[in-house]
């Protein structure tokens, strides 16, 4: 028996929809999250009508408050339409956005800005909007 119990992690599992901005092109995209109090992973699918299926991976750290801000660092891995699979193996996408959490769902506004690994910053912003319902905390 237990007077008082003490949660140190715990991990939430969400899911959702939102839209992708990238070069004036819309697209919606599906979204998974596994997220904890301070660090998460977020995992975006979308599909450009005329660029290809892309997938982007990010890993990013946040407060434990219900509006926080968010930063990471993320890749990209699909299929052009043009050159077949790819994987972005010479540079990394920053991010920035603000999220907010309840607790049955979470809005995120974020951007991702491509740095290539010789210091070059992408000609484009990739801005999202995501809208996740949790599914499960453990």
């Amino acid at each position: 028996m237990s007077l008082f119990t003490i949660t140190a992690f715990s991990v939430n599992l969400s899911v959702g929809m939102g839209m992708d901005n990238l070069e004036s092109r819309f697209a919606a995209c599906a979204d998974v999250s596994l997220y904890g109090e301070y660090i998460g992973i977020d995992n975006n699918m979308t599909i450009f009508h005329d660029l290809g299926f892309s997938n982007f991976t990010d890993i990013f750290l946040k407060l434990n408050y219900p509006i926080t801000p968010v930063i990471g660092i993320g890749t990209a891995f699909g299929v052009a339409f043009s050159d077949g699979f790819f994987f972005e193996d010479k540079g990394m996408f920053f991010n920035l956005g603000l999220a907010y959490y309840s607790d049955d769902y979470e809005v995120k506004l974020n951007m991702k800005q491509y740095l290539n690994f010789e210091g070059k910053l992408g000609n484009f912003p990739l801005i999202q909007i995501l809208c996740r319902f949790k599914i499960g905390e453990w």
